[in-house]
């Protein structure tokens, strides 16, 4: 038998890949607060207002990567993602395969608005926060 994470429940899931990537026990212990836990994307995805058990059991770190590729950085590509579970356009209504709303700004490179990239000056890198939201502008990083 070949273990399968896929096939994983979304916390176990979040779980499997947070041993590697930070999971949400691991940045409480740490105590990693603000720009701390950006690296941490596994729990930054459980702090998404879509994820777990008031969210789409369907968004899991491999609902969007495939561990068997190197990682893709063009936000659009992400897009088919997104709409798998959102809305098309606001005229649509929710259903159980899309229960998530349409964005009213565009269906084009959702990841680069709702979920924005960060500089770790600690860490002299940029990384993209998995706390997927509507980001106001000028917001502060939301811990």
């Amino acid at each position: 038998m070949i273990f399968d994470p896929a096939k994983l429940n979304p916390v176990d899931g979040a779980d499997f890949c947070g041993s590697c990537h930070g999971t949400w026990w691991d940045v409480k212990l740490a105590g990693l607060e603000g720009m701390a836990n950006i690296r941490a994307q596994p729990y930054r995805l459980e702090k998404s207002r879509c994820w777990g058990k008031k969210g789409d059991a369907r968004l899991t770190c491999v609902a969007c990567h495939d561990p068997h590729q190197n990682l893709v950085r063009d936000t659009g590509s992400y897009d088919k993602n997104c709409l798998s579970c959102h809305l098309a356009a606001t005229s649509m209504k929710p259903d159980s395969d899309h229960p998530g709303p349409a964005c009213k700004v565009s269906t084009k490179d959702c990841a680069s608005c709702h979920m924005p990239t960060y500089e770790d000056s600690a860490m002299h890198y940029t990384f993209t926060d998995h706390d997927i939201r509507v980001v106001r502008p000028g917001a502060p990083y939301p811990d």
